[in-house]
């Protein structure tokens, strides 16, 4: 029997978003090149002042929709992808520039692993 180990150190990845603007990335979580099977799981973001701030600047999350209805996070299963979501409303509405954050994946066993992490940045737009 072999056994694969996986390192669940974070990526850092650093976010600039405009402010006014849609956010809606997807990724895909692979491991060796093979999408990592999300069936089952949940997941979490959320963005404070900095990490040792008790404050929730924004929280994202499965199965809780944004203004216009469309959820927050949402996990494709077999497929590995993860695609997030916050409004254009959102972000022009934001009263916090900049944080950092920590995207957490809970598996189907209950287990919870911090997938990503880094700084989260509004920055204004000169269309107004």
């Amino acid at each position: 029997m072999s056994n694969t180990t996986l390192d669940l150190t974070p990526e850092i990845l650093d976010i600039k978003v405009k402010k006014g603007t849609t956010f809606k990335p997807t990724l895909t979580l692979k491991i060796d090149g093979s999408p990592v099977d999300l069936t089952g799981c949940t997941a979490s973001l959320q963005i404070r002042t900095n990490t040792k701030s008790d404050d929730i600047l924004k929280s994202f999350a499965t199965g809780v929709a944004t203004g216009d209805g469309v959820d927050q996070i949402v996990l494709g299963g077999a497929a590995g992808t993860v695609a997030f979501r916050m409004t254009s409303t959102e972000t022009a509405d934001a009263t916090w520039n900049k944080g950092v954050y920590e995207f957490d994946i809970t598996w189907s066993d209950n287990t919870v692993s911090t997938l990503l992490a880094g700084s989260f940045s509004l920055v204004n737009e000169a269309n107004r």
